[in-house]
């Protein structure tokens, strides 16, 4: 397998003087010491000797351009870490003669490919222009360092610059192309201080006069109470609701028994039943009513649009409804 990879790789090297000596008249026809240094190129490719292979596939390109020798030397180069020079060697791949095996199309499909890989892998540069100079600058999650002049290389993709200095901080994204150089201006303004908050009762700046202090009890009303009251008021509305149904059903069944005129004493407990129910649930409305009422009255009195004052309003529930006192 590893062979296999390999040979697709370096497309076909040992194939590749069978089909030279083959070739048509429109393909290239390549001398025996062009293939031979070709040939020699490959097999130091496949030992990871990079180095080397690209001075034998130099030789052979002096002696005569070929497709697929500046195909491999671009690969070379780029296994070798050098993508600028594998971008170079790739852009003359179509431009120069062909062999028929492997075909241009083949050829130009590894091409493609090949590019892939640099624009994946290879990485780019980026140029930081900070404002003021002794900015700290740091790329990514990394730490941070003195801002200079030299180019950063970064990988593809999104990156996020951070600046700081004398406490102030600002942040920016840029987007790195492989291979190419890209700048970035990053500026803080030290002197714009955040605002500082004062300590609890401590006097504020300049001739504004202190903020008075208020009771609480006269200026915020009790909430608790308020929603105390509300929920007191649903629950009494549901119950007269409740009793009401309850009133009608009786009040039906006791027009039913009128009608039959069959039996008295269910008329009479029918009629007395609704009655009952009617009496329950007129009660549990204005049980409600009022509760809702006391609310209302709690929060216009004592709610927070109110103007501080020394003036106190209680509130408070008897058997014969909501009472309210106080002084003003």
């Amino acid at each position: 397998m590893h062979r296999f990879m390999v040979a697709m790789v370096i497309l076909g090297a040992s194939l590749a003087p069978a089909a030279l000596s083959h070739a048509q008249d429109n393909f290239a026809q390549p001398s025996q010491a062009q293939l031979d240094l070709y040939t020699e190129g490959t097999k130091a490719f496949q030992d990871g000797q990079y180095d080397q292979a690209i001075e034998y596939f130099q030789a052979s390109l002096q002696i005569g351009p070929l497709n697929i020798t500046y195909l491999n030397l671009g690969r070379t180069y780029f296994k070798a870490g050098r993508c600028l020079e594998a971008k170079e060697a790739f852009n003359k791949v179509a431009a120069s003669p062909q062999l028929s095996e492997p075909t241009p199309v083949q050829v130009l499909g590894k091409l493609k490919e090949y590019r892939q890989d640099l624009a994946n892998e290879c990485p780019g540069t980026l140029v930081v222009r900070c404002e003021p100079s002794n900015m700290r600058v740091g790329v990514d999650d990394g730490p941070l360092a003195a801002c200079t002049d030299a180019p950063l290389e970064l990988s593809p993709g999104k990156h996020t610059l951070t600046g700081e200095v004398e406490g102030q901080k600002t942040s920016k994204d840029v987007q790195i192309v492989a291979m190419e150089r890209t700048e970035l201006a990053l500026s803080v303004d030290p002197s714009a201080k955040a605002d500082v908050v004062p300590p609890p009762n401590a006097d504020p700046p300049g001739d504004i006069a202190p903020v008075p202090t208020v009771d609480a009890t006269d200026s915020e009303p009790s909430r608790w109470l308020e929603w105390t009251l509300v929920g007191v008021g649903a629950v009494g509305i549901a119950g007269g609701l409740f009793y009401y149904s309850l009133a009608s059903s009786e009040f039906d069944a006791a027009e039913r028994f009128a009608r039959d005129g069959q039996d008295r004493q269910a008329f009479d407990d029918a009629v007395s039943q609704s009655s009952s129910f009617k009496t329950v649930s007129i009660a549990s409305y204005s049980l409600g009513f009022a509760a809702l009422g006391g609310a209302a009255l709690l929060y216009f009195f004592t709610g927070e649009t109110q103007e501080p004052s020394a003036g106190r309003l209680n509130l408070g529930l008897s058997p014969t409804g909501v009472t309210i006192g106080g002084s003003f």
